[in-house]
């Protein structure tokens, strides 16, 4: 929603249809099953041969890295939400290092990079530090929801009274079984890409 309102180029893979529906109705140009063969291709018609400017990975799982990794061309920003937990498969390790740190024109020409995306500190950072910091970012979006140029409300599945709360988050999956999922491949990769500008992947 927010690189939209920008006037960005938005394309979201994510394997829940569900999840694709609720994509499409926040603004997505493009929402595509990263599981269909031709989902690349969709990709392409949308950014041409210039790609996206930033490609957002969201999934923590190496397949969905190496596809963002794939889907990148010159000067592409690959922003990265998650950490990796589980070590990736010798492959998949050597595929990666083949087409980042082996490559001379994308590592040592600089030509793509990764963004580690984290949480910041509670506390604010002093103006000239730092010009985003959590606080700044939640006032941002706070003004951007009362100026009703984003609409969160598209992105809530389920409403449930407080008193229900305990119940409603007992049937959310623990961190062990997400991972587990993941690991055995029992769940696609979320992936998300956006850009900035003219270009824009992500929703």
């Amino acid at each position: 929603m927010v690189a939209r309102m920008v006037g960005a180029r938005v394309v979201a893979l994510e394997p829940d249809a569900a999840r694709r529906r609720m994509a499409t109705e926040a603004g997505g140009h493009l929402v595509l099953d990263p599981g269909d063969s031709s989902s690349d291709d969709g990709v392409s018609r949308v950014f041409g041969e210039l790609g996206p400017d930033v490609i957002v990975e969201t999934s923590q799982a190496w397949s969905g890295l190496t596809r963002a990794v794939r889907l990148a061309r010159l000067e592409t920003r690959i922003a990265i939400v998650g950490i990796y937990r589980i070590d990736p498969s010798a492959d998949v390790g050597r595929d990666l290092l083949r087409a980042t740190f082996m490559n001379r024109d994308r590592f040592h020409n600089q030509h793509l990079r990764f963004i580690g995306c984290s949480n910041d500190p509670a506390g604010d950072y002093p103006v000239g530090v730092a010009r985003w910091t959590i606080q700044r970012n939640m006032q941002y979006i706070a003004d951007q929801i009362a100026a009703g140029l984003l609409v969160p409300t598209r992105t809530i599945t389920h409403r449930f009274r407080w008193i229900n709360s305990k119940r409603c988050m007992s049937g959310l999956p623990t961190a062990t079984e997400r991972w587990s999922a993941w690991s055995s491949g029992g769940i696609e990769p979320t992936f998300c890409a956006g850009l900035q500008g003219q270009r824009t992947l992500g929703a």
